[in-house]
């Protein structure tokens, strides 16, 4: 194949016909989306030089396409939300990862405090939203290592051992 700028604007001009007959027949899109598809590494590269390069561009891009695609979002489950960040978690962490979704199921009370109706809807982190706990903290997202409960349990459970929980139980049993 010959070097484009060494050919006369004649042939120039009919190279560019033919990819403007292509275009017409063809979806673009689709050549685009199967490109990034085969280059994906070469794609993320140029996308991460572009961002760097313009930040302020990137961020004001990046504005504009959240308020413009907000509506079409389909709100995920919150079990398959919990399963991403898990795995996200894991990888930045370097935790193993080997659960699916069947590992994640969102009981209707949570197993450590059973008077504590778990709620799904919540938007923000709160005492009765559900949780994922890793149960032995040294090994990663791996199954049977993980259980569905509510924050308020993790949060107890994430700031100290068995043991020192049940010397706590046992100084508010003293109360009692």
């Amino acid at each position: 194949m010959s070097n484009y700028s060494k050919l006369s604007e004649q042939e120039k001009e009919k190279r560019r016909e033919a990819c403007r007959r292509w275009a017409a027949k063809n979806d673009r899109s689709e050549y685009y989306s199967r490109y990034a598809k085969e280059n994906k590494e070469k794609v993320n590269a140029k996308n991460k030089r572009v961002r760097e390069s313009n930040p302020e561009r990137t961020k004001e891009w990046q504005k504009k396409n959240y308020a413009n695609n907000k509506a079409n979002w389909t709100p995920i489950s919150k079990e398959y939300a919990m399963l991403k960040a898990a795995k996200t978690r894991a990888k930045a962490k370097g935790l193993e990862y080997n659960i699916t979704a069947e590992d994640v199921v969102i009981p209707e009370f949570c197993p450590v405090f059973p008077h504590i109706k778990l709620r799904i809807d919540n938007t923000k982190s709160e005492f009765d939203s559900p949780t994922l706990d890793r149960i032995d903290a040294s090994k990663g997202y791996v199954k049977g290592n993980v259980a569905v409960i509510s924050h308020l349990a993790n949060t107890i459970k994430s700031v100290g051992n068995a043991e020192q929980h049940e010397q706590i139980a046992k100084w508010l049993r003293t109360f009692d």
